[in-house]
């Protein structure tokens, strides 16, 4: 390519260079492709218009008076220009294809193989100039300004070949010319001016072909990159921030396009959603950063068992949705579900904790269930709580018998947040009664509450529901603040028992809440007692051991609730250092009519004397049963058959009444 640099330097300064820069910056990539793409267009017309002066020089050389050497040149130049046609009208149908450096090469082909044409064709005119006729001179000249003319407008997005073709074609016959006389040296002169006008004419056609492919790059550009930030915040907004899966808005936007796309066609899928059993302990006792990493590692399990057969997506915390491609009838679900259990029977390890978690999941199922993005996800949300129901690790499909029970469940929900917010859920007092004497020894506080739609609602089923919404916390502050304001009222020698729920058990901080809770009442500790249900002291005995420490600790009592309703042991009982024992109501209920629940009652009782641990009777309801419990030296007891509940107004007279009855 010595020729081609030798030509650029003698160019650089007319014009800007489009190929002379081996980088390939993507502005070079669209010039060079905008050059190519002009080429193989106007190419084909130059070689036409090269042939044509080819022949036209082949009619004037004939004229001359050596006819032959001119006739051959032009008659050999002939096909040379021809030929590369055929090329051209082909080059048009690749040039989207073609690679950056293919394009070039051929581009800085043209530069060189155009002009060296051009000059051929100008050698030949000037050697056969002085030799032809004057009617054949005016064809001649005319066929080379026709092929410079020709060509210069062809190449005009190449600027150096447009310009080297320009000055290659006119340089022979303008020094042929000036060796004339007076009439040629003019014409000389003429030609060498336009030549020049031509080649700044040129010039000034590129720099304004390359501003317009620059500007068009740069609005391009500018598109692209207003386009990618458009896309990039669509991700950001689509995409949950901790485990990178697909967020809610992304499930609802898939919903919509996937409801649509089935309603036009007969297409079917499964909507999940799934819920960790056992997670919110994890953040409570080791931390979130914990609990983050552990929603990492179920994102990644669930994205590997989805695989090939839908999306996964985390709708917060630690609920997640899944899209199940072409599931649509309740088995298909089901068993789907029990095979997303399968990521979760491996442990989850966190530097030096291994936890073991379940999920449980509900499906609603398009179109069965419900046509509508929206009703998809409330009907799965209504499986779920339906699967959660029936025990952690279940899975449940959808069915319309399942409605009203959701109604009714968010009715609830609705309705509890406004008490628990309202504080308009009362606190009641059933006594605890000496069974040898008769007398009052302290009161159990107990939630009542009623709503005025759905009237009296039992603490069985408020109570659970507060914990799983998230509101336990909340209500038992405002209750414990109620039942202690009440009993500083009373004598001082009554206590308060108050109830401690599996939820609030499992915080590390429970102890020294509930502590803090009495201290700020002003309540005495040492008239303060604590009940722990059995269930939840065994669901999670490290932290129960460490919450009765911290309350007796600070002088509160703690007694075990409902024994014998679930699965603890004397000896479990004996370790956790209680200071009283509750028998469960079932045993009390049982132990007139039945000899071996009698029988089994009276061992529990000896045993418990044993360890020097008080034993309080729930649910006496009969004088018999009264009998029955002195006689197995039950100490403390409470029942209809002294009192129920009773609010706090009743209270006073109450301990006045029993006291005199008592002596």
């Amino acid at each position: 390519m010595a020729l081609f640099d030798i030509c650029r330097r003698a160019f650089r300064r007319w014009g800007p260079a489009l190929v002379d820069d081996p980088s390939q910056t993507d502005l070079d990539a669209v010039l060079i492709r905008e050059q190519y793409r002009s080429l193989a267009r106007l190419a084909p017309y130059f070689y036409g218009a090269a042939a044509t002066a080819a022949t036209a020089l082949v009619f004037a050389a004939s004229g001359t008076s050596s006819p032959r050497l001119t006739v051959a040149l032009s008659g050999a130049i002939l096909p040379i220009a021809v030929l590369p046609m055929g090329y051209w009208l082909r080059a048009r149908q690749r040039v989207d294809s073609l690679s950056f450096d293919v394009m070039r090469r051929e581009i800085r082909l043209a530069i060189v193989f155009s002009p060296a044409l051009a000059l051929a064709f100008s050698i030949i005119a000037a050697v056969a100039l002085p030799q032809t006729d004057l009617l054949g001179r005016p064809l001649l000249l005319f066929a080379i300004w026709f092929a410079t003319a020709a060509s210069a407008f062809c190449l005009t997005r190449l600027a150096y070949a447009a310009a080297f073709v320009v000055a290659a074609a006119t340089a022979p016959l303008i020094a042929a010319l000036l060796r004339g006389d007076g009439l040629t040296l003019w014409l000389a002169v003429l030609l060498l001016v336009v030549s020049c006008l031509v080649i700044v004419m040129l010039r000034e056609n590129y720099r304004v072909f390359a501003d317009i492919v620059r500007s068009r790059f740069i609005i391009a550009e500018k598109h692209r990159a207003a386009e990618d930030a458009r896309k990039a915040a669509t991700a950001i907004a689509y995409t949950d921030y901790l485990t990178a899966l697909p967020n809610r808005r992304w499930l609802q936007s898939q919903l919509a396009s996937r409801v649509e796309a089935g309603s036009k066609g007969d297409k079917t899928f499964a909507l999940g959603l799934l819920d960790l059993d056992g997670f919110k302990p994890i953040n409570d006792i080791h931390g979130h950063p914990v609990g983050d990493e552990i929603l990492k590692q179920v994102a990644d399990r669930l994205a590997a068992a989805m695989r090939g057969r839908g999306h996964v997506a985390r709708m917060g915390g630690d609920e997640f949705a899944i899209l199940c491609e072409g599931v649509g009838g309740e088995r298909e679900a089901l068993a789907f579900g029990r095979d997303l259990k399968a990521a979760f029977a491996a442990p989850f390890v966190v530097d030096q904790l291994t936890v073991h978690l379940h999920c449980t999941s509900g499906f609603s199922l398009f179109p069965a269930s419900a046509d509508q993005a929206d009703q998809l996800i409330r009907l799965a949300d209504v499986a779920l709580y339906r699967a959660k129901a029936n025990g952690r690790g279940g899975v449940g499909v959808f069915d319309r018998s399942d409605e009203n029970a959701a109604i009714a469940r968010a009715t609830l929900e609705q309705a509890l947040h406004r008490a628990i917010t309202e504080g308009s859920i009362a606190v009641f007092f059933q006594p605890i009664v000496d069974l040898a004497t008769g007398r009052v020894n302290g009161f159990e506080s107990l939630a009542r509450w009623t709503d005025p739609r759905l009237g009296a609602i039992e603490p069985s089923v408020f109570i659970p529901v507060a914990e799983q919404i998230g509101l336990i916390d909340e209500l038992s502050r405002d209750l414990l603040r109620k039942a202690a304001t009440a009993a500083s009222r009373w004598p001082g020698d009554l206590s308060l028992s108050f109830n401690l729920s599996a939820a609030q058990l499992a915080k590390p901080s429970a102890g020294s809440d509930i502590v803090a809770a009495i201290e700020e009442s002003g309540f005495p500790p040492a008239r303060f007692e604590i009940e722990l249900t059995e269930t939840a002291i065994m669901k999670n005995l490290d932290a129960a051991r460490s919450t009765i420490e911290t309350l007796r600790a600070a002088g509160v009592r703690v007694s075990l609730d409902d024994f014998g309703a679930g699965y603890s042991s004397l000896a479990q009982v004996r370790d956790l250092a209680l200071d009283k024992i509750k028998i469960d109501k079932s045993f009390v209920d049982r132990v007139c009519l039945d000899p071996k629940i009698a029988s089994l009652t009276r061992a529990i009782l000896d045993m418990a004397r044993r360890l020097d641990l008080p034993c309080v009777a729930e649910g006496i309801e009969s004088p018999e049963q009264l009998d029955e419990l002195r006689l197995g030296g039950c100490a403390e007891g409470q029942g209809w058959l002294f009192a129920e509940a009773m609010p706090e107004a009743m209270v006073a007279r109450f301990i006045e009444e029993r006291r005199a009855t008592a002596g």
